[in-house]
């Protein structure tokens, strides 16, 4: 009965950890409302970025806060991404000052 005995454990650990990852799947609540809270917080921040890009926003409003300030830089590297030589040297300067301040 050895190797049987061996496989119907597997068989049976198998089934237990299919139905664990089925289950984490179902019941995934968190990761939901902290993407829906993300969103939120970038539609908010978007449009204050440009004036933060003039120096029009103090930076101790979003920078001490560590999830405001991933959106900002995830946003700026962004736009540094599809922007044009002036607009990079900007952004450039803009993510090196928020750095330093």
């Amino acid at each position: 009965m050895g190797p049987a005995s061996l496989l119907f454990k597997a068989i049976i650990v198998a089934i237990v950890l299919d139905a664990l990852l089925l289950a984490s799947f179902f019941f995934d609540g968190p990761t939901e409302t902290v993407f829906q809270e993300r969103d939120a917080r970038v539609y908010e921040l978007s449009p204050a970025l440009a004036r933060a890009h003039f120096g029009e926003i103090p930076f101790e409003t979003w920078r001490r806060k560590p999830f405001d300030r991933r959106i900002v830089e995830e946003i700026a590297l962004d736009a540094f991404e599809a922007s044009g030589p002036e607009e990079s040297a900007r952004l450039l300067k803009f993510l090196r000052r928020q750095r330093t301040n």
